[in-house]
């Protein structure tokens, strides 16, 4: 959006312009503040949740390296190829695997389901089988 279109989009005021809030306003809310808050109509959460575990000093616990991931990263550093490569890769299986996907998963931040890790190793010509 050129400069001139977002200006004349763009509301200024400037601090004189904008109204005071009144002492019964202020007070309302003042009183409001200390009501209960009903939070029945926000859903429970349901299914597995990913909670951070910490230990007892409170530093957080690193997951087990997923031997998956472990055979990914390797494979990729012995071809030389980026996450973007793979990523593109692996949308030839799957085409509606996101790139932000490939590479959270790759750093460790974030868990795929079963199309996107197949999409995955079918790119890399990886198979998986028990020791």
């Amino acid at each position: 959006m050129n400069r001139k279109l977002r200006d004349r989009h763009m509301v200024r005021k400037s601090a004189k312009n904008i109204r005071r809030t009144t002492t019964a306003e202020l007070a309302r809310l003042a009183s409001r503040a200390d009501e209960p808050v009903d939070t029945s109509d926000i859903p429970e959460r349901v299914g597995p949740c990913n909670r951070v575990v910490r230990e007892v000093d409170g530093r957080i616990v690193k997951p087990r390296e997923s031997p998956l991931r472990a055979a990914i990263l390797a494979e990729i550093n012995r071809r030389g190829i980026s996450g973007h490569r793979l990523w593109k890769e692996a949308r030839v299986y799957c085409d509606t695997i996101p790139e932000s996907a490939v590479y959270e998963f790759l750093a460790g931040k974030r868990q795929i389901g079963l199309a996107y890790l197949d999409a995955i190793l079918e790119a890399m010509d990886l198979t998986v089988s028990p020791r």
